[in-house]
Protein backbone atom coordinates (compact mmCIF):
# COMPACT_ATOMS: atom_id res chain seq x y z
CA UNK A 1 0.00 0.00 0.00
CA UNK A 2 2.65 1.97 0.77
CA UNK A 3 4.44 1.59 -2.33
CA UNK A 4 1.51 2.73 -4.45
CA UNK A 5 1.28 6.03 -2.75
CA UNK A 6 4.99 6.92 -3.53
CA UNK A 7 4.60 5.92 -6.49
CA UNK A 8 1.56 8.32 -6.61
CA UNK A 9 3.32 10.99 -4.75
CA UNK A 10 6.37 10.90 -7.08
CA UNK A 11 4.00 11.34 -9.70
CA UNK A 12 2.68 14.18 -8.40
CA UNK A 13 6.03 15.12 -7.51
CA UNK A 14 7.86 15.36 -10.91
CA UNK A 15 4.29 17.22 -12.56
CA UNK A 16 5.46 20.38 -14.07
CA UNK A 17 1.82 21.99 -12.41
CA UNK A 18 3.60 24.10 -8.92
CA UNK A 19 0.44 22.62 -6.89
CA UNK A 20 1.05 19.00 -7.72
CA UNK A 21 4.95 19.40 -7.32
CA UNK A 22 3.62 20.16 -3.95
CA UNK A 23 1.06 18.31 -2.93
CA UNK A 24 3.38 15.37 -4.08
CA UNK A 25 6.36 16.68 -1.77
CA UNK A 26 3.83 17.17 0.90
CA UNK A 27 2.69 13.43 0.35
CA UNK A 28 6.36 12.29 0.54
CA UNK A 29 7.01 14.59 3.58
CA UNK A 30 4.20 12.98 5.44
CA UNK A 31 5.49 9.46 4.22
CA UNK A 32 8.96 10.27 5.61
CA UNK A 33 7.24 11.25 9.12
CA UNK A 34 5.28 8.68 9.76
CA UNK A 35 6.90 5.75 8.38
CA UNK A 36 10.58 6.78 8.39
CA UNK A 37 10.83 8.51 11.26
CA UNK A 38 8.31 7.01 13.61
CA UNK A 39 8.14 3.61 12.23
CA UNK A 40 11.40 3.38 11.03
CA UNK A 41 10.64 1.46 7.92
CA UNK A 42 13.47 1.53 4.99
CA UNK A 43 11.59 3.73 2.48
CA UNK A 44 13.94 4.79 -0.85
CA UNK A 45 11.58 6.43 -3.18
CA UNK A 46 13.64 6.55 -6.30
CA UNK A 47 12.79 2.82 -6.45
CA UNK A 48 9.25 2.81 -4.76
CA UNK A 49 11.41 0.32 -2.13
CA UNK A 50 9.56 0.07 1.29
CA UNK A 51 10.74 -2.38 4.08
CA UNK A 52 10.11 -2.91 7.67
CA UNK A 53 12.02 -1.75 10.42
CA UNK A 54 14.83 -4.73 11.29
CA UNK A 55 15.15 -5.87 7.78
CA UNK A 56 15.39 -5.21 4.39
CA UNK A 57 15.37 -7.64 1.13
CA UNK A 58 18.53 -8.05 -0.71
CA UNK A 59 18.08 -9.01 -4.50
CA UNK A 60 19.20 -12.63 -3.69
CA UNK A 61 15.93 -12.87 -1.39
CA UNK A 62 18.28 -13.00 1.71
CA UNK A 63 17.32 -10.91 4.59
CA UNK A 64 20.04 -8.50 6.13
CA UNK A 65 20.03 -6.29 9.23
CA UNK A 66 19.74 -2.47 8.47
CA UNK A 67 20.56 -1.71 12.30
CA UNK A 68 23.93 0.27 11.05
CA UNK A 69 21.52 2.21 8.69
CA UNK A 70 19.51 5.00 9.92
CA UNK A 71 16.14 4.76 7.72
CA UNK A 72 16.26 8.64 7.76
CA UNK A 73 19.72 8.09 6.32
CA UNK A 74 18.40 5.99 3.38
CA UNK A 75 15.43 7.86 3.07
CA UNK A 76 17.87 11.08 2.27
CA UNK A 77 20.21 9.05 0.11
CA UNK A 78 17.49 7.76 -2.16
CA UNK A 79 16.05 11.21 -2.43
CA UNK A 80 19.28 11.82 -3.86
CA UNK A 81 19.44 9.72 -6.02
CA UNK A 82 16.32 10.54 -7.61
CA UNK A 83 17.61 13.91 -8.06
CA UNK A 84 20.95 12.55 -9.63
CA UNK A 85 18.69 10.53 -12.24
CA UNK A 86 16.84 14.26 -13.04
CA UNK A 87 19.85 16.00 -13.28
CA UNK A 88 21.69 13.75 -15.96
CA UNK A 89 17.98 13.32 -17.77
CA UNK A 90 18.22 16.74 -17.91
CA UNK A 91 21.59 17.14 -18.77
CA UNK A 92 20.83 14.40 -21.69
CA UNK A 93 17.76 16.44 -22.92
CA UNK A 94 16.97 19.77 -21.09
CA UNK A 95 13.96 20.13 -23.18
CA UNK A 96 12.70 16.87 -22.61
CA UNK A 97 13.03 17.06 -18.68
CA UNK A 98 11.71 20.30 -18.43
CA UNK A 99 8.33 18.86 -19.76
CA UNK A 100 8.17 17.28 -16.20
CA UNK A 101 9.02 19.26 -13.25
CA UNK A 102 12.85 18.53 -14.03
CA UNK A 103 14.49 18.89 -10.93
CA UNK A 104 12.06 21.28 -8.75
CA UNK A 105 9.81 18.68 -7.36
CA UNK A 106 12.45 16.78 -6.59
CA UNK A 107 14.58 19.69 -4.74
CA UNK A 108 11.07 20.80 -2.43
CA UNK A 109 10.86 17.28 -1.27
CA UNK A 110 14.05 17.08 -0.03
CA UNK A 111 13.38 20.41 1.60
CA UNK A 112 10.58 19.41 3.49
CA UNK A 113 12.37 16.22 4.28
CA UNK A 114 15.08 18.31 5.64
CA UNK A 115 12.67 20.25 7.29
CA UNK A 116 11.30 17.80 9.50
CA UNK A 117 14.61 16.33 10.38
CA UNK A 118 15.42 17.17 14.05
CA UNK A 119 18.90 18.11 14.01
CA UNK A 120 19.97 17.33 17.78
CA UNK A 121 17.88 14.01 17.53
CA UNK A 122 19.46 10.61 17.98
CA UNK A 123 18.58 9.53 14.55
CA UNK A 124 20.90 12.59 13.09
CA UNK A 125 23.71 12.35 15.98
CA UNK A 126 24.82 9.11 15.82
CA UNK A 127 24.96 8.99 12.20
CA UNK A 128 26.19 12.44 11.81
CA UNK A 129 29.26 11.28 9.28
CA UNK A 130 26.75 9.60 7.05
CA UNK A 131 24.08 12.31 7.13
CA UNK A 132 26.99 15.12 6.25
CA UNK A 133 28.25 12.87 3.38
CA UNK A 134 24.90 12.88 2.04
CA UNK A 135 24.40 16.33 2.41
CA UNK A 136 28.19 17.37 0.61
CA UNK A 137 26.60 14.92 -2.31
CA UNK A 138 23.37 16.93 -2.27
CA UNK A 139 25.58 20.14 -2.44
CA UNK A 140 27.65 19.05 -5.34
CA UNK A 141 24.33 18.12 -7.63
CA UNK A 142 23.19 21.40 -7.12
CA UNK A 143 26.70 23.62 -7.19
Amino acid sequence: MVQRVITWAKHLVCSPRVRESDAGALIMRLIFRKYVLELEWMVRPSCNIVSFPSETELSNGDTQSCMSTSPAIVYVRSLIDWLRIAVVEGERDLSEACKKSFVHGVLLTLRYTVEELDWNSNVVLSSLSEMRLALEELLELVM
